[in-house]
């Protein structure tokens, strides 16, 4: 068998990977074997590790050429691999380890306690700064990287007072130098240090065999609970992480330390090695990690948040939230909070449960208060039991913040009590479904025969499956049955029926959606487009704006149709006129300015009055604002010489100040990009406000409702282009602002 080994080609790895050879030849007399160099990212840079990628730079070039079978075997040092291997590959049985103490080489001084004070020790490990400076805070301690010959002549050419290096690399090269072993009381060595990983496919069975006849137990069973740990903590270079266990007498003892500014350290004793790190791993865990609160965030509308959800939010360091909350829950948190989205809809889930979790555990480990956000409540069909307990297996604080779950709050919304006295004395609330979609865990034979309310979550697409089982066994075929979806929410739409009719009706609703069946369904109230309903508005929009504060009396929902970037932009010339139409463009305008004064001689033009306040936040008066807000006024209007030099600021959309181009030498400067945010298709109940003709556009494509919102639905608009988009989308019920100002279109909504 003709085997070729691939390593790294620093002096130590020739010498490890030639010993691992020699050991095997001897052995084994038929096996050839050639030794390969493999040059890695790693050797190629000189940066600190933790801020190129940690150890795996060291070995990803040769398990590249492991996959491809061009070598059969890698020779590693065991520290340098990360805690998770590619996949098909593995690692043998670890062979007798060398020393894994960490040494200082001293190069004045005897021993670490004869230093001077701001001696200058050099290291490229963070682990091992931490430590040393744990000893000694007064010393200077400098990066250094290269391999060890290459750091001791650095020493000695800066003229360092000493330099930590691994006991087993100075041990198997030989170094004469003045060298103190660290204890582990002093600094907890890397995991694995001292040991060789000897990687290979996992699929070569025959070579792994061959290698795993050297096995040491003491020098496996030691470095497996090592990677345990490291593999449980999610070790890696940009943080401190060190291990050290010994086996003895069937007992294999653990010191184990991890930390960011500050270490924290665990030593725990047992009989099983993975048991003893993943002891190890939580006993730090409760030392370092923040807390972790499981909050409900009720069923989709923001009226529905508990205050103490709120006060959760706001202290928040990140925040780990599902589908169903509220998007308005964002301007809760704090400026500098990670949102982190792991939603789950039907067959769609962003992050799997058990990545959730140890994402949940990794957060904790960087911010002191984390949050996991969840529609509806904590306990309610939310797996947040689950959640709790992974929490407590690996020591993370946590708390429970309840929400209002759908089950309630959309029979609610939709007028439907579930208890009335002599009509139903309770309710039962049920999934519709387990995980693999069978009706596994409902007894349709007893409540059939309830008198309860019956209230089915997460089961829109079994709806009349559901509502046939009933009436299989027993149950009244004209029982009244509602599915309430998006509830609480804008886009609420119910649909009502009984068990038989249903069967012949297009339900046409989309999930989240709650089944409710029973008598107290006929107490619903029917929700319809109306003005009576006027007091809740839809608004698409691309950010917060004035128009919402001014409608503070309303209930405005804001749909996110659109988001704003503004663009760098160079100009070789100063115009003799800069016109603005939007607050963008201003913005944009001033994002790429270095000297406004180059300006003093320009002449500022704006249409409409937000825009002119706009500008004025930024000290510039507007010198021309046309006497009706649009650009067809705009250009009728403003006296424009042929040799004037005139720069539109603006987006790159077509539109129509781009006429001025035939009258002077016109500039158009794109300072932002409008960018449509796809939606969810919605349900439109109420009145709209309309304040752009693209946003009209953007909105009114995502209606499901979109025929019955042209005959009956209420448009508001700001102005005569949107008026213009509206009716040619067939909207019959259009009411037009007086002028193009928020002001004039709140007094239109608050006469109609």
């Amino acid at each position: 068998m003709y085997i070729k080994v691939g390593t790294r080609g620093s002096k130590l790895a020739l010498m490890q990977t030639q010993s691992v050879v020699d050991t095997l030849s001897k052995a084994h007399p038929e096996l050839s074997f050639e030794i390969v160099v493999i040059h890695t990212k790693g050797d190629k840079n000189s940066r600190p590790l933790c801020e190129i990628g940690g150890n795996g730079l060291f070995i990803k070039e040769i398990e590249q050429q492991l996959l491809k079978d061009k070598i059969q075997m890698a020779i590693h040092s065991m520290k340098d691999l990360p805690s998770e291997l590619e996949p098909h590959l593995t690692i043998s049985k670890c062979w007798k380890r060398e020393d894994n103490h960490d040494c200082l080489i001293l190069n004045h001084e005897r021993s670490l306690s004869q230093l001077k004070q701001g001696a200058t020790i050099a290291t490229g490990s963070i682990r091992r700064k931490k430590q040393l400076l744990k000893l000694r805070p007064d010393l200077n301690v400098v990066d250094i990287r290269g391999n060890i010959d290459t750091r001791i002549q650095k020493m000695k050419d800066n003229d360092y007072d000493g330099l930590i290096l691994a006991k087993a690399g100075c041990n198997r090269l030989h170094i004469n130098e003045t060298i103190e072993v660290l204890s582990y009381e002093q600094m907890i060595p890397s995991c694995c240090q001292g040991a060789l990983a000897i990687e290979l496919k996992a699929d070569n069975v025959d070579l792994i065999n061959i290698v795993n006849e050297f096995c040491d137990e003491k020098s496996d069973i030691e470095t497996n609970c090592e990677r345990y740990f490291l593999q449980e903590m999610n070790g890696n270079c940009k943080n401190p992480i060190g291990a050290c266990a010994s086996y003895q007498d069937g007992i294999i003892s653990l010191q184990a330390v991890y930390g960011k500014e500050q270490l924290y350290y665990a030593s725990i004793s047992g009989t099983d090695a993975y048991q003893v790190a993943i002891q190890a791993a939580k006993q730090i865990r409760k030392q370092m990690a923040g807390t972790v609160s499981l909050v409900g965030a009720g069923p989709g509308s923001l009226d529905y948040l508990t205050i103490q959800a709120v006060k959760k939010i706001k202290e928040a360091d990140c925040i780990l939230y599902d589908r169903l909350v509220p998007e308005q829950v964002f301007s809760f948190g704090k400026e500098d909070c990670e949102w982190i989205y792991v939603g789950k809809a039907s067959h769609q889930h962003t992050l799997k449960q058990e990545q959730i979790n140890a994402l949940m555990v990794q957060k904790a480990m960087e911010y002191k208060n984390v949050v996991r956000l969840k529609g509806g409540d904590v306990f309610v069909f939310g797996r947040g039991q689950e959640e709790v307990e992974y929490l407590k297996e690996k020591g993370i604080s946590y708390e429970v913040v309840c929400g209002i779950s759908s089950c309630i709050a959309a029979p609610s919304s939709a007028g439907i009590p579930l208890t009335t006295r002599g009509v139903s004395n309770g309710f039962h609330v049920m999934s519709a479904h387990n995980a693999t979609g069978e009706f596994k865990n409902i007894d349709f034979e007893n409540i059939a025969k309830s008198k309860d309310t019956l209230v089915f979550l997460m089961g829109l697409s079994k709806a009349k499956e559901i509502a046939q089982k009933l009436m299989e066994h027993g149950m009244d075929s004209n029982m009244p049955i509602a599915i309430i979806s998006c509830a609480t929410t804008p886009y609420q739409k119910n649909l009502y029926s009984t068990l038989s009719d249903i069967q012949n009706i297009d339900i046409g609703l989309v999930s989240p959606a709650i089944i409710v069946v029973g008598k107290c369904v006929s107490f619903h109230e029917t929700r319809t487009l109306s003005k009576a309903m006027k007091k809740e508005l839809f608004f698409p929009c691309h950010e917060k704006n004035q128009l919402t504060k001014l409608l503070s009396d309303y209930k405005v929902y804001e749909v996110k149709v659109a988001q704003i970037e503004l663009l760098p932009y160079k100009l070789d010339h100063i115009p003799d006129i800069v016109i603005f139409t939007s607050k963008n463009a201003v913005d944009g305008f001033f994002f790429g300015i270095d000297d406004i004064r180059k300006y003093c001689h320009t002449q500022f033009v704006v249409v409409g009055k937000a825009t002119a306040t706009r500008l004025q936040s930024y000290g510039i008066k507007a010198d021309f604002i046309p006497s009706c807000f649009n650009a067809k006024t705009l250009i009728e209007e403003l006296k424009v010489n042929k040799t004037d030099i005139v720069d539109y600021f603006s987006s790159d959309i077509h539109d129509e100040i781009d006429g001025l181009e035939s009258v002077c030498e016109y500039h158009k400067i794109v300072v932002y990009h409008n960018s449509e945010i796809e939606c969810e298709n919605m349900y439109i109940a109420h009145p709209v406000i309309f304040t752009s003709s693209l946003n009209a556009k953007r909105f009114l494509k995502h209606v499901s409702n979109i025929e019955e919102y042209k005959e009956k639905g209420i448009a508001y608009s700001i102005g005569p282009k949107t008026t213009q988009t509206l009716k040619e989308y067939g909207i019959k019920h259009i009411l037009q602002a007086n002028e193009a100002t928020f002001q004039s279109l709140k007094e239109l909504i608050d006469e109609n």
